[in-house]
């Protein structure tokens, strides 16, 4: 017990889907996602009904609701309690009921058991990754643990260069997401 537990060293790469700004970035960015973060105002849209539990391989687990029934979200957790200075706010509601600490918003509040990623472009940001007819952004990432050294970016391609083709995909840039890479050291 008496050992400092050493994280591994990570190198995540690819297309993430998501945009810098995104909730899903932020939690490998930054570590942690509030449970009132407005990316959750999304999931009341998602509901489950037995039929999707059944086509999504998930059996038949709830034998006593009838066919059309809609499966029950799950009950708020507590919010565990931590010192480290990353955690999650601090602001809980109290349950009336049981005086149980429950997370503000409705969503969970996500912690990144490796911490904070780094972006391997963060000194030298990218206007876009993706450049399709009606979206322009950044959606691939490299990203990295802090033990860790970006050596080299690959240089991003520029809007003039693709804007005469219509966007990508394009003669010189055959997908619609253009490539990212980078040399990286391991440090000790």
């Amino acid at each position: 017990h008496g050992v400092a537990r050493r994280l591994p060293r990570v190198v995540l790469g690819g297309d993430l889907n998501c945009t810098p700004d995104g909730s899903q970035l932020q939690l490998l960015l930054q570590g942690t996602v509030a449970s009132d973060h407005p990316d959750w105002e999304c999931a009341s849209s998602f509901r489950w009904r037995r039929e999707d539990a059944v086509e999504m391989g998930g059996g038949d687990c709830c034998e006593e609701r009838s066919a059309g029934d809609e499966l029950q979200p799950p009950e708020l957790l507590p919010v565990a309690s931590t010192a480290s200075a990353d955690a999650v706010e601090e602001e809980h509601e109290k349950d009336e009921e049981g005086g149980k600490e429950l997370q503000p918003g409705m969503g969970l509040a996500l912690r990144n058991p490796l911490g904070r990623l780094r972006d391997v472009y963060a000194d030298s940001q990218l206007a876009f990754t993706n450049y399709v007819h009606g979206f322009q952004g950044v959606l691939d990432y490299i990203l990295t643990t802090d033990d860790i050294r970006v050596l080299r970016t690959l240089p991003g391609v520029s809007e003039e260069e693709i804007k005469p083709e219509g966007g990508l995909p394009s003669v010189l840039y055959p997908s619609d997401h253009i490539a990212i890479a980078a040399d990286l050291e391991l440090c000790c």
